[in-house]
């Protein structure tokens, strides 16, 4: 297609460039994963010590292989589509067998601690990738709250999200 506009200069139509052309002529790469879910593959087992070393093992492999690729398959960005955690303190009407025994502080401290976990593991992404996290029912609750949000908020920025992909 072409712009309405006339070059001053040459006097012709000028052809409408995108943004995906301008910037990278083979589009854009991102890469879009949900359900880390720190401690969820612990539901239906007792746990004295609450532990999500499976899914760190999980995310630190995800990051590694990211931050390996190269040229035009380097994402610009990498999604977190929600639930990155399990254990979101006021989720305790719907939670699994351990957890239902836990006290409201009990469970905030889990949820603390794999946040911690979350951020240590993919803040190893390469600088030049963006990380972009989106909160799901385990990190908000099924009901989100004016409280659920301000933690989601405090532990992961703003609940909105605009952002401009541009490679010039």
């Amino acid at each position: 297609g072409f712009d309405d506009e006339i070059c001053g200069e040459c006097n012709t139509q000028t052809e409408k460039i995108t943004e995906k052309q301008r910037t990278r002529p083979k589009g854009h790469r991102f890469i879009i994963t949900a359900d880390t879910q720190y401690g969820i593959l612990m539901d239906g087992f007792a746990m004295n010590n609450p532990n999500w070393g499976q899914e760190i093992e999980i995310s630190r492999k995800c990051v590694e292989q990211i931050n390996a690729m190269e040229g035009e398959d380097r994402p610009l960005f990498v999604c977190v589509c929600g639930d990155l955690v399990d254990t979101e303190s006021s989720f305790s009407g719907a939670i699994a067998s351990w957890k239902k025994v836990m006290k409201g502080w009990e469970r905030t401290l889990v949820f603390e601690q794999q946040v911690n976990d979350f951020k240590r593991v993919w803040s190893q992404l390469h600088p030049d990738i963006a990380l972009v996290c989106l909160c799901g029912n385990h990190d908000v609750g099924n009901r989100p709250t004016k409280a659920s949000i301000e933690h989601w908020t405090s532990s992961f920025g703003d609940d909105y999200l605009s952002f401009w992909a541009n490679g010039t």
